[in-house]
């Protein structure tokens, strides 16, 4: 891979949540670690299945905590337009 397409990977990875930038990558530059699966992010990570999961879950939670907290839920539970 040539180094602008490196950089491209890695900035796509570092907009994820879930990315953690590392010093100590096995390719000798920083590069973004995924705590959520614990492996070092690329393209294909961010893009499996239980990577997204995990998103998945990381909104669900998100959206319980609006509604706990009197959030933009309406009366029977369902989200209404802001």
């Amino acid at each position: 891979m040539r180094a602008a397409e490196w950089d491209s990977v890695r900035r796509v990875c570092e907009r994820d949540p879930f990315a953690q930038k590392r010093l100590n990558s096995p390719w000798d530059v920083p590069w973004p670690w995924c705590f959520a699966c614990g492996v070092w992010m690329d393209s294909a990570h961010i893009q499996s299945r239980q990577h997204q999961r995990k998103l998945e879950a990381r909104e669900l939670q998100r959206q319980m905590e609006a509604a706990s907290s009197g959030g933009d839920f309406g009366h029977r539970g369902r989200a209404t337009k802001v």
